[in-house]
């Protein structure tokens, strides 16, 4: 098995495994990528652990760079150009962001 860090610049690492995964676990129809990539360069990853909510929404991934982003809520997925809703640290005011890459 083949896994990728965080970062696209991690290196991959393989696993052996002592057995085989279980074929009759059903797939699951949820995408919830573990990096997505905004229309403004910026990258982020999602959160883990108890978060408090901001403007009625939970922030669901970290955007680093320079302006410190978080995505709130879901990634809207209902259109081919998906999109999520933004809140900087420097700012209380909401923005679209686009979604131009996402990693599975």
């Amino acid at each position: 098995m083949a896994c990728t860090g965080l970062s696209p610049d991690d290196p991959v690492q393989i696993i052996d495994l002592s057995s085989q995964l279980q074929a009759d676990v059903p797939a699951s129809t949820d995408v919830h990528p573990w990096l997505i990539e905004l229309s403004n360069g910026d990258q982020c990853s999602p959160y883990s652990g108890a978060m408090a909510p901001i403007a009625g929404e939970y922030p669901s991934y970290g955007c680093g760079g320079v302006n410190g982003f978080d995505v709130l809520g879901d990634i809207d997925m209902s259109t081919p150009v998906w999109t999520v809703q933004l809140n900087s640290a420097k700012s209380a005011t909401l923005t679209t962001g686009t979604v131009v890459k996402a990693r599975n």
